[in-house]
């Protein structure tokens, strides 16, 4: 997420080229998400993260104002966050809190 804020937060200093790129890259970490293994209980939430990923390819491939699309897609995203209403960077979380009580 942070890496979309970025980006639309720099949209209007970057120039076309350097924001075209940076969006094909967002585009393809979206697809390396979606292509993972989902339960059927996450997939409403890969539908929105689907959706912003075809907005932003859509803004490259039709050169359409990207930075607002950019910024619509940054929206998106933390609403997405804000919905899941779990903690964003708890990345092995449990096997960690396990180890430091059995190290202490």
């Amino acid at each position: 997420m942070s890496v979309v804020q970025d980006l639309s937060q720099d949209a209007g200093n970057l120039g076309n080229r350097a924001l075209i790129r940076s969006v094909q890259g967002v585009v393809n970490q979206i697809r390396k998400i979606l292509h993972g293994r989902w339960s059927d209980n996450e997939l409403k939430y890969l539908k929105v993260l689907q959706k912003c990923g075809v907005a932003l390819a859509k803004a490259v491939d039709e050169k359409e104002d990207i930075p607002a699309v950019v910024a619509s897609v940054a929206n998106e995203i933390q609403e997405l966050l804000n919905g899941l209403e779990v903690p964003i960077n708890t990345l092995g979380n449990e096997e960690t809190g396990e180890e430091e009580e059995e190290s202490a």
